[in-house]
């Protein structure tokens, strides 16, 4: 994924299949799925126990969401960078609405970038140690020559016979 790739899971709303109904208030639930279609409680994972018999080979614990959307980016994204994108935003809008956020963000960040770096660029200057009295020495002659020749040689038109 590139710095400004995302992967969004649009999910249609799900009704609970557990009976326990706090649950509900939190968007999801937890449980443990038997077999395909087959859930138990959670518990059951937990104590590898459904029923006084060991649970089935195809066992698995799961969380079902009842509602939302998911967004997924890499850590170094740049989304991370916005303190929106960690309350949700991409829940609250269509995929049409969050594509045009996105855009207008990273345009903003770029652009803030261009102007930090101009600003750090007119801010450059050169500081002399204490430790050394007097201003640094200039190649002598021999030594340009040295350097010039040292680079001529690594430009990518230098080839070896």
């Amino acid at each position: 994924m590139g710095r400004g790739s995302y992967f969004r899971i649009e999910s249609a709303p799900l009704n609970p299949i557990s009976l326990n109904k706090s649950q509900e208030k939190r968007f999801r639930e937890v449980l443990t799925e038997l077999r395909p279609g087959e859930y138990t409680i959670y518990e059951c994972w937990e104590h590898n126990d459904f029923n006084v018999k060991e649970l089935p080979q195809t066992a698995r614990p799961v969380v079902r969401f009842f509602r939302g959307d998911f967004l997924i980016v890499r850590n170094t994204s740049s989304y991370l960078k916005f303190p929106d994108f960690y309350r949700g935003i991409h829940n609250k809008m269509s995929a049409d609405e969050f594509k045009d956020l996105v855009k207008r963000l990273l345009i903003s960040q770029i652009y803030q970038k261009e102007i930090n770096i101009t600003k750090k660029m007119n801010e450059v200057k050169f500081i002399l140690p204490k430790k050394f009295k007097k201003s640094p020495r200039n190649l002598s002659e021999i030594e340009c020559l040295l350097v010039e020749k040292i680079f001529s040689c690594r430009s990518p038109s230098f080839k070896k016979t």
